[in-house]
């Protein structure tokens, strides 16, 4: 195991922007930093890998004596896991926070859900450990804006990992709570030898980013085997020589609709058979929870209330929505069911490849040293099943009149530029510019669809007229779907799905008359720039995929929208008065042909803009790009990028011109009475 920082230097340095403070008590939750599926490992150094584990994902927080184990849903599962918690209390750190993961550790090396499970209902099976991949908090010292090398470089010293592979020392609490160890570079050396092992996949992070909570690009998961958690809805009567039950009827949830995905009759014995009857009868109901007709039901068919999630690995998930070859792994009692949707599989795309992850790293020439990471491959394993990827109709159609720029190469660019796009747009609800007759006809705005796609999640919002339903992006399977539905343009929410009145991000558009020039446009967002910079925020640029730019100002989501549309209105009416020959906010076109509008509407509930990295309906396919500053004074309208632009960018880029933007996120500053 490579070691990355001088351990001294570690403890010395104090995280940028962090403030000494106590870890959070032992029932506070705080949100994860999630993972992207990726079709394949990133190549680079500053890249590292671990292990996918197959078990539990836990927050351990300790408190002097005191430890709590918080399930990713926030669930207390402290009291499940006694020789976790007794461990833990054994580490030399009095005051902790960890993520990290409960597993089953077998002979061999690998992680089993299903002897985890197992273990929980008293039977012998394997090891019970918690490995700790993550230091959040250690002693009144916030870890999360530290890069990730230094955050495993004290992990690994507090876990007493030593001799440069991250060996723990032979102690009690080492052989219950264990360090995650990790490799550098080649990822898909490190991914080949994983799958040829036997395990689940790999989980490859960038070295120098700090700890972010939710989804996005810093951590990828790069699966061997397709798994999935379903909701059963009832069970058919055992025959022949079974007992117990014969098979689970599984679904989706569509919104309140639980929709049929099919059979799982394999991965229970005979006594887990018998014990999965018996907690299906306490769920009993007198009618299908299933949305229409269940093929093949027939009379030996119980239907049970729709509340057990059990996660079953599969071949493959039709265009229907229905699983092939579907395996019982285990019952999820982490996973509310109502959670439990279509869009959430996790397939693995055949045809997506991290791209834009690939492009910063150049191409290890040593091989990565795994004997102290993965187990000795198995003399033989059966092939691993792939997901099908989302069909795309129509893939010669031109998109852009006169472009060359058709359906299919969409579909490549959404799988190319995920990392990126996802990062901005994903978890957010949708706006979306769908042109299906190709850019140059009949183009339109879906706001509320009529329909959802299951790669795609629905979300319902409250709004002024009652409720409206939003489609949201997750996953790259996600993008394909928008590019079959011919989506052209991505305009997401300032705020999340799962917090749709807290927007994380101000937005300041600028969009000037034909008349003016592009200097002054430049001119402009730099005055932006340093007012924003002024109110203690950090101003970000991206180009619009038009005359216009967007300066962006990431925050921390504390603040509703409506301060944040008076703060916006306030800076944007003061410097429009600094300057009214030029600058205007008023949304009239008619009299600012020569002058620049700076559009503060865009942070008001409800409102969109152009995701970085989407394409637009325009003559040539332009594509909204994050731009360094020191960019700006040599770009103008007329060097827009178009696709294949933008993949030839990131490709040759060595550093994002948005680096930082995450742990850059500031409080809304407090609104003077001359903004109101």
């Amino acid at each position: 195991m490579a070691r990355h920082a001088d351990s001294a230097a570690v403890k010395a340095r104090k995280p940028a922007h962090a403030e000494d403070k106590a870890p959070p008590a032992a029932s506070t939750f705080l949100p994860l930093q999630l993972t992207t599926l990726a079709s394949e490992a990133p190549t680079g150094k500053e890249w590292v890998h671990e292990i996918k584990l197959d078990g539990f994902r836990m927050l351990a927080v300790r408190q002097g004596e005191r430890v709590t184990l918080l399930m990713r849903t926030g669930q207390d599962w402290t009291a499940r896991f006694p020789t976790v918690v007794k461990a833990l209390t054994e580490l030399p750190t009095q005051n902790l926070v960890l993520d990290g993961e409960v597993v089953v550790m077998r002979r061999d090396g690998t992680t089993s859900f299903q002897a985890l499970q197992n273990q929980m209902r008293g039977l012998e099976g394997g090891h019970l450990s918690y490995v700790a991949f993550d230091l959040l908090f250690e002693d009144g010292e916030d870890w999360r804006p530290r890069s990730l090398d230094e955050r495993k470089e004290r992990l690994a010293e507090i876990f007493g990992a030593r001799g440069g592979r991250g060996r723990a020392k032979a102690s009690a609490p080492a052989r219950v709570v264990r360090f995650s160890e990790h490799v550098v570079g080649d990822g898909p050396a490190f991914f080949k030898k994983a799958a040829e092992a036997g395990l689940e996949g790999i989980v490859s992070k960038r070295r120098a980013d700090p700890y972010r909570s939710g989804r996005g690009s810093s951590w990828l998961k790069i699966k061997a085997m397709a798994r999935q958690e379903v909701v059963v809805g009832g069970f058919t009567e055992p025959e022949g020589a079974r007992t117990g039950l014969g098979a689970l009827l599984v679904g989706f949830f569509d919104g309140k609709v639980l929709r049929y995905a099919g059979k799982v009759g394999t991965g229970f014995r005979q006594k887990l058979a018998i014990e999965l009857r018996a907690r299906l009868e306490g769920l009993r109901s007198e009618r299908s929870p299933f949305e229409g007709q269940v093929p093949a039901a027939g009379r030996t068919v119980i239907w049970v209330k729709p509340e057990m999630v059990v996660e079953v690995a599969y071949a493959e998930i039709t265009d229907d929505g229905k699983l092939r070859h579907p395996s019982f792994q285990g019952i999820r009692e982490d996973k509310p069911a109502r959670e439990v949707t279509a869009a959430g599989r996790e397939p693995m795309p055949a045809a997506v490849k991290p791209a834009a992850a690939r492009a910063t790293g150049a191409a290890d020439t040593a091989k990565p040293e795994v004997a102290s990471v993965l187990p000795k491959p198995k003399k033989s394993s059966a092939p691993r099943a792939r997901a099908a990827t989302v069909v795309i109709s129509h893939p010669e159609r031109e998109m852009v009149p006169g472009s060359g720029f058709l359906k299919r190469d969409l579909a490549a660019y959404y799988e190319a530029v995920a990392p990126h796009l996802l990062a901005y747009a994903g978890g957010r609800p949708l706006a979306l510019l769908r042109c299906p007759g190709g850019g140059g006809k009949a183009c339109f705005f879906m706001k509320h669809p009529a329909f959802a796609a299951p790669e795609l999640r629905k979300v319902v919002i409250q709004e002024k007229q009652g409720e409206g339903t939003y489609l949201v992006v997750d996953d790259v399977a996600g993008l394909q779907r928008l590019a079959q539905m011919n989506v052209l343009e991505i305009h997401p929410w300032s705020s999340r799905a799962d917090a749709e009145d807290l927007p994380d991000r101000l937005i300041v558009d600028l969009d000037p008359g034909p008349d003016v020039p592009w200097r002054e446009v430049a001119r402009t967002a730099t005055l932006v720039a340093e007012r924003l910079r002024h109110e203690g925020l950090v101003p970000f640029l991206k180009t619009t995929g038009g005359k216009g730019l967007h300066v962006v100002a990431p925050l921390m989501p504390g603040a509703g929208f409506e301060p944040c549309l008076t703060f916006a209105r306030g800076l944007c009416v003061e410097l429009a008065n600094s300057d009214p020959r030029n600058l205007t906010t008023e949304l009239r076109k008619a009299g600012r042909e020569k002058k620049i509008l700076l559009d503060y509407l865009r942070n008001g509930r409800g409102a969109t803009a152009i995701a970085a990295f989407s394409p637009r309906a325009r003559p040539g396919a332009p594509v909204s790009v994050p731009l360094d500053w020191d960019e700006l004074a040599g770009f103008s309208p007329s060097k827009q990028f178009d696709p294949r632009m933008v993949l030839r960018r990131l490709k040759a880029q060595t550093r994002n011109p948005w680096h930082g933007y995450d742990e850059a996120a500031r409080a809304l500053p407090v609104v003077s009475s001359a903004q109101v």
